[in-house]
């Protein structure tokens, strides 16, 4: 899920430098990177009991987000499964 949520903010922020929302697109950048830090804490976490890993695709994210709105809401829906 870490993982997943780390592809899609950083998704996210590409589509916000392409619509040079360049503070917004910087925040969604750290966001992914702080989603993939916790993904490689399991990682590490699971190596150390040792766990057996195996990865697996992740779905491709969105290319469009249709209104500035939608897109937000989108944001926000990404922020409160989190809490």
């Amino acid at each position: 899920m870490e993982l997943q949520s780390a592809y899609l903010y950083l998704a996210m922020s590409a589509y916000c430098d392409t619509k040079n929302f360049n503070g917004f697109a910087h925040w969604l950048k750290k966001q992914s990177e702080e989603e993939h830090s916790h993904a490689m804490k399991f990682y590490q976490h699971l190596l150390e009991r040792g766990a057996e890993i195996e990865l697996k695709p992740l779905g491709a994210p969105e290319e469009e987000y249709g209104s500035f709105l939608s897109f937000f809401e989108q944001v926000q829906h990404l922020i409160l499964l989190k809490l």
